[in-house]
């Protein structure tokens, strides 16, 4: 396994054959590292430098020759911290939802998953032109959590599924979802819950 040239786009993972990218904004300035873990393990086994002066304006990136995906995860280290890449795709190392407890900053880490390998189930763009489209920004779980709703699945995406003919009559044909990715729960109140507190 070796550091080679990457590049500055996308953003986050990419996976190209035996080749694995990582690219991450960065504050200039700051230093920057790629940690990889062996999947599960706490501490790195790997750590590649990503030097300023290697990137793009505020992009860092480099590419990962022989990295066996499926048996690593990964963090970067941002001026001494460890962050979770903002692009990461799927998370480990906190699998219980809702279950509050103090993690260590290298306890979730970043799985190094391709995004080609999932099935659209021949899935289409609508190309609506932009004069056509009436969007509608929502909370999943706000949605549909309170019994007004009168859904099945209260809180959840097949409960915004059982929702769709509703929005549909509303004139919406764009539905905008507010961040729907993990991040650490404040309080015992709100669990998995943006927005106002």
């Amino acid at each position: 396994m070796r550091k080679i040239k990457g590049s500055p786009q996308p953003f986050g993972v990419d996976i190209k054959g035996k080749n694995i990218n990582f690219a991450v904004q960065v504050a200039k300035g700051k230093t920057c590292e790629l940690l990889l873990y062996k999947r599960g393990k706490e501490v790195p086994e790997y750590q590649f430098d990503m030097p300023e002066e290697e990137g793009v304006g505020e992009v860092r990136f480099l590419s990962v020759e022989g990295l066996k995906a499926d048996r690593y995860e990964y963090n970067f280290l941002i001026d001494g911290k460890v962050c979770v890449d903002p692009y990461v795709k799927e998370l480990a190392g906190k699998e219980k939802f809702g279950v509050e407890r103090k993690l260590q900053e290298h306890q979730i880490r970043g799985k190094i998953v391709s995004m080609e390998d999932y099935d659209w189930q021949e899935d289409q763009r609508l190309h609506l032109p932009w004069e056509d489209v009436v969007a509608y920004g929502l909370h999943v779980r706000g949605f549909t959590k309170h019994s007004s709703s009168k859904v099945v699945h209260k809180g959840t995406f097949q409960g915004v599924v059982e929702k769709l003919d509703y929005l549909k009559e509303l004139g919406v044909n764009q539905i905008q979802c507010m961040p729907v990715y993990e991040f650490e729960e404040c309080g015992k109140t709100k669990v998995n819950y943006w927005g106002i507190w």
